[in-house]
């Protein structure tokens, strides 16, 4: 018997091959289902590559010091104060921005 390349390698790939090692590596599908959920009446779908992550804090009080100190800067220019305020009321008006409630602590 003959020992060609053609031969070795298909030899090689059966040997491999997981499925013939009866270990069947699940699809992207089996996943998906495995991780959808039902919650407050609806459905929800996880990326299939990340993994469930606790929700990280929230940067309110940061956001607050950041604004407080832009409005000391913008106080100092009140053209420009006065420029920035009616392009946010404009935006607010127009529905590209909302008003952000204080987190509740939970």
């Amino acid at each position: 018997m003959e020992i060609t390349t053609e031969s070795l390698d298909g030899s090689l790939l059966r040997l491999w091959d997981l499925e013939s090692l009866g270990v069947r590596p699940r699809s992207v599908y089996e996943e998906f289902e495995e991780r959808i959920t039902f919650e407050n009446d609806r459905y929800v779908a996880h990326l299939p590559w990340r993994l469930l992550q606790p929700i990280p804090p929230d940067n309110y009080e940061l956001s607050m010091k950041r604004l407080s100190n832009q409005l000391k800067r913008l106080n100092q220019d009140p053209e420009v104060l006065k420029e920035c305020d009616s392009v946010i009321k404009e935006q607010l008006k127009n529905g590209i921005v909302e008003v952000a409630e204080k987190p509740v602590d939970g």
